[in-house]
C-alpha cells in the first residue's frame, strides 16, 4: 500500500511539474505573440509614414512640373533675368539724370 501511495504521489508530482512546464511554455508563447503584434504594428506605422512621405513627394514633383509648364523657358527670350532687370533699371536712371541736365 505504501508503494502504491508513493507511486500515486510521484505521478501527481510529475503531472504537476508537467502542467507547470506547459504553463510556462504557454506564457512564453503568449508573450512572443504579443511581442510580434507590437513589432507588426511598428512596421505598419513605419510603412504608412514612408507611403505618406512618398505621396507628398509625388505631389510636390507634380506641382513643380505644373509650375515649369506654366513658366516660359529661359531660351524662349520671353523671360527676363534679374540681371537684365537691374541693368535696364540702371540705364533708365542714367537717362533720367541726363534729361534733367538738358
Amino acid at each position: 500500500m505504501t508503494i502504491i501511495k508513493a507511486q500515486i504521489t510521484h505521478q501527481v508530482s510529475t503531472d504537476q511539474s508537467y502542467l507547470d512546464h506547459q504553463g510556462i511554455k504557454n506564457q512564453i508563447a503568449e508573450n512572443q505573440i504579443a511581442d510580434n503584434q507590437i513589432i507588426d504594428n511598428q512596421i505598419t506605422e513605419v510603412v504608412n509614414q514612408i507611403s505618406y512621405k512618398q505621396e507628398i513627394t509625388d505631389r510636390i514633383t507634380t506641382h513643380q512640373k505644373t509650375i515649369n509648364l506654366k513658366e516660359p523657358s529661359v531660351n524662349s527670350g520671353r523671360k527676363i533675368t534679374k540681371h537684365q532687370e537691374q541693368s535696364t533699371s540702371v540705364k533708365m536712371q542714367r537717362t533720367e539724370k541726363k534729361d534733367k541736365f538738358l
